[in-house]
C-alpha cells in the first residue's frame, strides 16, 4: 500500500512542480510586460509558490544529507525537489540493512 501511494505521489509531483515553475514564470513575464493575470490564478500562484518553497528546502536538505551517505548530492537534491518528501524518505533508507528498513506493505 505504501509503495503504491509513494508511486502516485511521485507521478503527480513530477507533473505539478514543473507546472508550478512554468506558472510562476508566466506570472513574472506578465508582471514585467504589464499584463494582468486572470483573478482565479492568484490562489493557484500562492499555493504553487508555497509548494515550490517547501520542495526547494527539501531538495537542499537532501543534497546536504546525500553527501553523508556518499551519494551524488545534485542527483538527490534535484530528485527530491521534484518528488518532495518521498525523495527524502528514500534517501534516508539508502544504506540501511534489510532488517532496519520499514516494510513497504503492512499486513
Amino acid at each position: 500500500m505504501r509503495k503504491t501511494i509513494f508511486t502516485l505521489i511521485k507521478r503527480l509531483s513530477t507533473v505539478l512542480i514543473p507546472s508550478a515553475v512554468g506558472l510562476e514564470g508566466w506570472a513574472l513575464y506578465a508582471m514585467l510586460t504589464g499584463h494582468a493575470l486572470p483573478g482565479f490564478l492568484i490562489p493557484v500562484l500562492w499555493f504553487g509558490g508555497f509548494a515550490l518553497s517547501v520542495h526547494l528546502v527539501e531538495g537542499v536538505i537532501a543534497a546536504a544529507y546525500a553527501t553523508t551517505k556518499l551519494e551524488d548530492p545534485v542527483r538527490w537534491g534535484s530528485y527530491t525537489f521534484l518528488v518532495g518528501t518521498v525523495g527524502l524518505l528514500e534517501l534516508f533508507e539508502v544504506g540501511q540493512s534489510e532488517a532496519e528498513r520499514e516494510p513497504l506493505e503492512t499486513p
